[in-house]
């Protein structure tokens, strides 16, 4: 026999029982789906990291392989009909400088390579010192190298290159014909598979497993080296990769795996990453078993806790939305603050990786922004030197062959000034001053070079001495003047720095070929990828750099304009922020 309140007390019981199994079983389901979306989207945005990463792995291998292509030394050599007449010892060396100023340069991002050169005329070349003729010999085997010299293939990329030791590479591939379309040689860049595991090696746990396969599920990276060069998956995995879905959760080998994805839209390669579902469910079970306790204590003390159930339901949201109002006060500073529920505890939990987001996202911004100035600046500063160097060089030799050697001392004399302001600062500023002192050696080497009789003068007041500018953007223009603008017998340039506040104007004029805004404008305006068709595209290119990099570091209402001068023909004007 029961009494009434026993009735209750099992009543009441068995209500909080069945009403904890349902509240228990959704809210363990909807959390582990919530954390699931949670996970993928997080998962998203360290792939697309890694992404981005691997991305620029592979385009600055294309620039180098670029570079490399255009190199005169190198193609000449492969072209050669015979290397009898060649001295190979001082151009391996010369190649060597080549290469080290190049693996230096893309070092500063994280990027490593090697090359290799071969050619049917005999020449082979390779920067790894433990290269022997069975490597060049081996990579003549390849049915992939032979195919793409019989299909006359310029350029292409081997993402999976197997090395004699057993590692694996990435190669950019440019094939070098004769004009009747007879096969010269090759020059590879290899980039080690170890260079893509760096982006990724930081940003995974070690239990995890990761792979940069290919547009043909080919793994190119992972961490797994044994599946490197393979298609690691089953078909479940497959269909997860080549479908639609942000992440799936699938077994293998029997355990069960969380898996998630993002494919580049540049290179088509996609980061697959698996991580065990047993190490994803293993809080939600701890919060469910949290759950769990406290259901069972609020049984045991319903009555009690019904009537203290309002007070500690509202002074810890209530506190929450305090900690809330000061963080966002504070620039995002994070709760602190434990509080004794644990829904709320959740929610100050997720707050504060919400905090960690747009905080990361809002510094990532401002490093992007950093480092698109400095590639900017590094691929003008790159675009520039050799192409003046290799002139100046060879201006040099042919002073020495015409018996002239006064006039070569004094233009290695010039050379070597200008390439340690160049080249030995990775100061990205400069002073008036110094810039104009650079300028001045810049056109002294000019006309002993083509014998011009250029007059430059530069009106530059004193105080303006120690303002500050970016480097290498008058040179450029006054380059131009000198090759495009004035006659060959020589002209004058002038160089105007005034007062236009609050800004700075520079103002370059010459009295050779007239250049006027509107076809400024249509340099400016144009794409890059369209201007190689254009005439005069070396001064296209060096001019849209200029106003790219004066607006990346300076701001949209900075950069090039022509001004009317009736005392000259062309007035090449910048607008510069006055900086001390």
């Amino acid at each position: 026999m029961y009494s009434i309140k026993q009735m209750l007390q099992y009543s009441v019981s068995a209500m909080l029982v069945l009403l904890t199994a349902l509240i228990t079983v959704p809210f363990a389901i909807y959390n582990e789906h919530n954390m699931l979306q949670v996970l993928s989207e997080d998962r998203q945005d360290s792939l697309s990291l890694i992404s981005q990463k691997a991305d620029a792995i592979f385009s600055s291998a294309g620039a180098i392989s670029d570079l490399l292509y255009r190199d005169e030394l190198i193609a000449g050599t492969i072209m050669s009909d015979s290397t009898d007449m060649l001295n190979l010892p001082s151009i391996k060396a010369q190649i060597d400088q080549t290469y080290t100023k190049y693996y230096e340069a893309f070092k500063q991002i994280d990027v490593s390579f090697y090359i290799v050169c071969i050619a049917n005329n005999g020449f082979q070349y390779s920067s790894r010192s433990d290269y022997k003729d069975t490597d060049f010999q081996r990579i003549r085997s390849f049915s992939w190298f032979t195919k793409h010299i019989a299909s006359k293939t310029n350029r292409y990329i081997i993402n999976t290159v197997n090395e004699r030791d057993g590692n694996f590479s990435i190669a950019v591939i440019r094939n070098l014909f004769t004009q009747d379309g007879a096969y010269s040689g090759s020059i590879f860049v290899c980039v080690p598979e170890s260079i893509l595991s760096n982006t990724y090696n930081n940003l995974i746990d070690k239990q995890n497993k990761i792979y940069i396969l290919d547009t043909l599920s080919v793994a190119i990276s992972s961490n797994d080296k044994s599946k490197l060069g393979t298609v690691p998956f089953v078909v479940p995995d497959y269909r997860f990769v080549r479908g639609n879905e942000n992440y799936s959760i699938h077994q293998s080998q029997n355990q069960k795996f969380f898996s998630a994805k993002f494919t580049s839209e540049t290179t088509g390669w996609t980061i697959y990453e698996q991580i065990p579902l047993v190490l994803i469910r293993r809080p939600i079970r701890q919060l469910l078993g949290q759950v769990i306790a406290i259901a069972i204590s609020g049984c045991m003390l319903s009555i009690l806790l019904s009537t203290l159930l309002a007070k500690k339901i509202s002074q810890p949201l209530q506190g929450f939305c305090s900690e809330m109002e000061f963080s966002i006060a504070n620039y995002f500073e994070p709760i602190a603050v434990n509080y004794s529920l644990s829904e709320v505890q959740t929610m100050r939990s997720q707050f504060n990786r919400l905090l960690d987001k747009i905080v990361s996202l809002m510094e990532g911004i401002r490093q992007k922004e950093a480092e698109v100035n400095t590639v900017k600046f590094n691929f003008l500063k790159a675009q520039i030197n050799p192409h003046f160097l290799y002139n100046t060089l060879f201006s040099i030799k042919c002073t020495v062959l015409m018996n002239q050697p006064q006039k070569a001392s004094e233009m290695i004399e010039i050379l070597i000034s200008l390439l340690r302001n160049s080249i030995n600062s990775n100061d990205s500023e400069n002073s008036l001053l110094d810039e104009s002192i650079y300028l001045r050696k810049y056109v002294e080497l000019q006309n002993l070079r083509y014998d011009h009789n250029i007059a430059l003068s530069i009106n530059l007041p004193e105080r303006f001495y120690t303002a500050r500018i970016l480097r290498f953007l008058l040179q450029p223009i006054v380059e131009n003047a000198v090759l495009h603008g004035l006659p060959p017998d020589g002209g004058k340039i002038i160089i105007n720095v005034m007062d236009d506040e609050p800004d700075l104007l520079i103002e370059i004029c010459n009295n050779g070929r007239s250049f006027t805004e509107s076809e400024l404008q249509a340099v400016l305006l144009s794409k890059e990828s369209e201007q190689p068709k254009r005439k005069n595209s070396s001064t296209h290119i060096g001019l849209n750099n200029i106003q790219q990099r004066i607006q990346l570091h300076y701001g949209k209402n900075y950069g090039l304009f022509i001004r009317d001068n009736p005392d000259y023909n062309t007035a090449v004007c910048m607008r510069l922020p006055k900086i001390k």
